[in-house]
């Protein structure tokens, strides 16, 4: 162990005197920053647009009954007269939430929503349906509220749209699913990619060699100075995303409802795939407890990516293949998850395991681009045994290259 410590603690002193190290970690902390206030200037009118929408969205309802009286049937009548009760229920939902007095206000809206999806239920053409979800969704929200006896963000839902009051806990979340995917693992690659190459390149790993000291010991080390190095990265990204979001939103919204381990059900609606969410057997927690879990999901991703970096750095002498490999497989993972092509087998890449706001954690789109692609339903362990095999796997070969290698001969 003592061997093992005095190589970590050598490449700590090496990565201390590198202006690319600093150089990484000041443009990670930059761009946290600045995504966080990209997020805020687009989202601090929400609560505003959720009030507005619902007063359009009556205005249009009103104005389209007054044209379908006319020459309308019963049916379509009755269903309009019913969606606008909805959006004045909705209205006076807000209305008491902003005033304070919202309990009454939920359990009355809880009630109607019940009842609302136990008539969806038993509707053959309603009973696998994006409205049936919503509600479904909305009655675990609003019971989760009341047991809270915390006060519900405000939320505006169309059906085919929908917009919820924004908190620094769901814009990190926001946040994070624009960052995790690329930005830091970018940022992983730089720092790792030539903690191995650039001194075999330079013929300083020889003197190493020479040492009393095994190269099982020495890899070892440098690996877990690269692994150091990566998880004070991550959790500086994490930290400034978060800090930054709770300066500009304050905070309140911690209490707020999080789906953990969605899974989805495919049905054929009207000869159109529907991908119907399976809310009774998932999870439902605080936003703020999610997201300790993302954050530990997302120290395991960047170790993952660290040690795939460090794999290509052991075995190829020229820092920019060690660089670029890793970062066309961190690009091709995010490319895949937008393009159409689907198999069970990218559930096992670890491009598509980046976010996990893309794979274990409710997506504010609805379905995962996790499951559209790999047609796999996943849950935070699954996702994280995966990316476990991803820290192994590599780091073994890395390992087993170097004691093979010859480097004092090269």
């Amino acid at each position: 162990m003592r061997d093992i410590g005095v190589v970590i603690l050598n490449e700590w002193m090496k990565m201390r005197y590198r202006l690319k190290i600093w150089l990484v970690f000041g443009i990670t902390i930059l761009l946290a920053v600045g995504f966080s206030f990209l997020s805020f200037y687009a989202d601090q009118s929400k609560a505003k647009e959720i009030v507005s929408m619902q007063k359009d969205e009556l205005a249009e309802g009103t104005k389209k009954l007054e044209k379908i009286k006319k020459s309308g049937d019963a049916e379509e009548i009755k269903e309009l007269e019913k969606s606008i009760e909805r959006t004045k229920q909705g209205i006076n939902t807000t209305d008491n939430i902003l005033k304070g007095s919202w309990k009454s206000a939920i359990q009355s809206k809880l009630e109607q929503d019940k009842a609302d999806l136990k008539n969806a239920k038993q509707d053959k053409k309603m009973a696998h349906s994006a409205s049936t979800s919503n509600l479904e969704k909305q009655i675990a929200f609003n019971e989760h509220y009341l047991k809270q006896d915390k006060r519900p963000l405000l939320s505006y839902d169309s059906g085919t749209f929908s917009n919820t009051e924004s908190t620094a806990y769901s814009a990190t979340k926001d946040v994070l699913g624009l960052g995790l995917p690329l930005i830091l693992p970018l940022m992983v690659i730089l720092i790792i990619a030539d903690i191995v190459s650039d001194e075999t390149t330079r013929g300083t790993l020889k003197l190493l060699l020479i040492r009393p000291i095994s190269r099982t010991k020495i890899l070892f080390g440098k690996w877990t100075a690269g692994i150091l190095a990566t998880i004070l990265l991550a959790v500086i990204f994490f930290t400034v995303v978060l800090l930054t979001n709770l300066a500009l939103y304050g905070t309140f919204g911690a209490h707020a409802p999080e789906f953990m381990n969605v899974s989805f059900v495919e049905h054929m609606v009207d000869k159109s795939p529907f991908f119907e969410p399976q809310y009774s057997g998932a999870t439902l927690l605080p936003v703020s407890e999610a997201l300790f879990y993302g954050f530990v999901h997302m120290l395991i991703v960047s170790i993952a990516i660290a040690s795939l970096t460090f794999l290509f750095s052991t075995i190829s002498a020229s820092p920019m293949i060690s660089t670029s490999i890793p970062m066309i497989i961190v690009v091709a993972g995010s490319a895949f998850l937008l393009m159409s092509l689907k198999s069970s087998i990218f559930k096992y890449f670890i491009g598509t395991h980046l976010s996990f706001t893309s794979t274990w954690l409710e997506s504010t789109t609805g379905v995962s681009s996790f499951y559209l692609l790999t047609k796999s339903n996943i849950t935070m362990t699954g996702s994280i045994i995966i990316l476990l095999g991803w820290i192994l796997i590599p780091t073994i070969l890395a390992i087993i290259h170097f004691r093979k290698k010859d480097i004092l001969n090269a």
